[in-house]
């Protein structure tokens, strides 16, 4: 099993990974969080997933991403 004994993440979940070869840092998600159609979801990347080169804007993106998916969260909860 790709995610050892712990299993699925139950939050979103992301690696980082600085190098000092090119001083540069990158990204990649393992648990996605993803908002459709007013539900949210985690989208599990099992596979090896493509490294995105941190920048500010990629880093916005991250917080949108992971904002989004608590709100449509906790609207869900608070209308349950």
């Amino acid at each position: 099993h790709v995610f050892g004994e712990y299993g699925e993440p139950a939050l979103p979940f992301c690696l980082f990974h600085f190098t000092m070869e090119d001083n540069q840092g990158y990204f990649t998600w393992v648990a996605e969080p993803v908002v459709e159609e007013g539900r949210q979801f985690l989208k599990y990347h099992r596979e090896d997933a493509p490294a995105t080169r941190l920048d500010q804007r990629v880093l916005d993106l991250i917080v949108a991403s992971v904002d989004a998916y608590y709100d449509t969260l906790y609207k869900s909860a608070v209308r349950a």
